[in-house]
């Protein structure tokens, strides 16, 4: 009796079972005790700071993609326009190449159309001083000696010969300084050209930071060309060369 007064039974205990469910409005977190609450909150914040975080980390990192895409953008159109510039230079270096190797052709086709003239003017000769030394066999021969007539007409003919010679050997000097100067000046632009071939070589294996700068170079120096008056070809050079080269006659 007294083990059930101090121990007493409820009359109506509560079936946890048969709790009425929470209301439609209620939160998730309504039916936690409030410290677990408070818990599931702050985890949930966390989560979220760390969503935030890795959002904020992804943004940063499309945003430096961006920049350096836009720098590799900038670099690609400085090299492409560097491109450009060394195949036209090289156009224009391969165009004077070509003229002078023409011109030193030319010069050489001249040469030798000049030598073989002068060959058939030196056999000429040859030919005209048998038969002056034949007329004068024959003139100091009073049997077979011909008239002055005839005489005269040979010594005209030997110095109409002997002057072709002689303008034949002016001729031929001055071509062969011509050729000279010429071969000279094709060294010259030769040399030029390829020095000008180096520096574009250089100048397109350099740096990319180097790109803007090097770049306005030719572009300015296109400038000067307009303005400035064209260079001189190798031909005119040697004309202006041949004005102050003596020449002297060879024998």
């Amino acid at each position: 009796m007294a083990a059930q007064q101090l121990n007493p039974t409820p009359s109506n205990p509560i079936d946890k079972s048969k709790e009425a469910p929470p209301p439609h409005n209620s939160t998730w977190t309504d039916h936690l005790p409030a410290n677990q609450q408070l818990i599931e909150v702050d985890q949930m914040l966390c989560n979220i700071s760390t969503m935030l975080g890795a959002a904020r980390s992804t943004i940063s990192g499309f945003s430096d993609y961006a920049k350096t895409h836009k720098a590799y953008e900038h670099a690609y159109h400085q090299e492409r326009k560097m491109r450009f510039e060394c195949a036209r230079a090289y156009e224009d270096l391969h165009g004077q190449y070509n003229g002078a190797v023409n011109e030193l052709n030319s010069m050489y086709k001249n040469n030798r159309s000049l030598h073989k003239q002068l060959e058939t003017a030196q056999q000429t000769m040859q030919t005209l001083q048998a038969a002056v030394q034949e007329q004068s066999v024959k003139a100091n021969n009073p049997v077979i000696g011909e008239s002055d007539l005839d005489r005269l007409e040979w010594a005209l003919e030997k110095e109409r010969l002997e002057a072709r010679i002689a303008d034949l050997e002016k001729e031929k000097s001055a071509m062969v300084q011509d050729h000279h100067i010429a071969l000279a000046n094709a060294a010259d632009h030769i040399r030029e050209v390829t020095q000008r071939a180096d520096e574009l070589q250089k100048l397109h294996e350099g740096s990319p930071d180097q790109v803007q700068p090097l770049a306005v170079e030719p572009n300015m120096n296109n400038g000067r060309d307009n303005a400035a008056p064209s260079k001189p070809t190798g031909r005119a050079t040697r004309s202006r060369k041949r004005k102050t080269a003596p020449r002297t006659a060879s024998k």
